[in-house]
């Protein structure tokens, strides 16, 4: 036997009782849904929860790492706001010896970027020997040894 639970139509939340959302895919009224389940926006999680990469998570404070951004004033020192898993979050500049290497653009750029070095650094190429440019495992080699350094002041 086949159980229907009669669900309200919706066009927006507030038509929703308390606890509940509008899955305007569906156009019916919704739970809310606890951390960990998938969600699509903010709104399909419970309270006090943000819809993070497809999960509902506990919501960061603004400027901390991993919260919301859209500007790197909306994060704090030593952070700049970038995107990750296509999502703009406040993320660490990168230290002192870490991997820099940022792609020209394309879709793994659109959808995860890096914060440029920590202030005073400079991403450069650190190996002992430049790539050759004609051989292309050289030049896949050189994305791994592309690091936030102190720059340089010699001239060529």
């Amino acid at each position: 036997m086949i159980s229907f639970v009669l669900q309200r139509l919706c066009t927006n939340d507030r038509v929703c009782g308390r606890g509940q959302f509008c899955d305007q895919h569906y156009g019916v009224c919704r739970d809310h849904v606890t951390e960990g389940h998938e969600c699509r926006r903010d709104a399909m999680c419970e309270g006090g929860y943000a819809c993070m990469f497809g999960l509902c998570q506990k919501r960061i404070k603004r400027g901390r790492e991993g919260a919301r951004c859209r500007k790197e004033r909306d994060c704090g020192a030593g952070m700049c706001c970038a995107r990750r898993h296509g999502e703009q979050v406040c993320q660490r500049r990168v230290p002192l010896g870490h991997k820099c290497y940022v792609p020209e653009g394309g879709l793994d750029y659109s959808m995860n970027q890096l914060c440029p070095c920590e202030s005073g650094l400079v991403c450069k190429y650190t190996a002992q020997q430049p790539p050759s440019r004609h051989q292309l495992m050289a030049l896949m080699s050189a994305h791994e040894d592309m690091r936030c350094a102190a720059p340089s002041h010699r001239v060529d």
